[in-house]
């Protein structure tokens, strides 16, 4: 899927994974900014969000609040 193709080519699989309703985190930790933004990039292409901190990356869907 999307994901998968959005993975930078530079990085190994993650070794940590959590996964709750709606959103999936992952360890941010090694990832370069320019990683993280290019990573960002090519998920909202495909309507998904990118949230990085605390080290952590967590991938999502937009909220159906506030749409039209």
């Amino acid at each position: 899927g999307s994901k998968a193709t959005a993975w930078p080519t530079d990085r190994p699989p993650t070794e940590a994974l959590a996964f709750e309703p709606g959103r999936l985190t992952l360890s941010g930790q090694g990832w370069s900014q320019a990683q993280i933004d290019n990573f960002r990039g090519q998920l909202q292409s495909e309507g998904w969000l990118l949230d990085a901190s605390e080290g952590k990356l967590t991938i999502s869907r937009p909220s159906a609040q506030g749409r039209t």
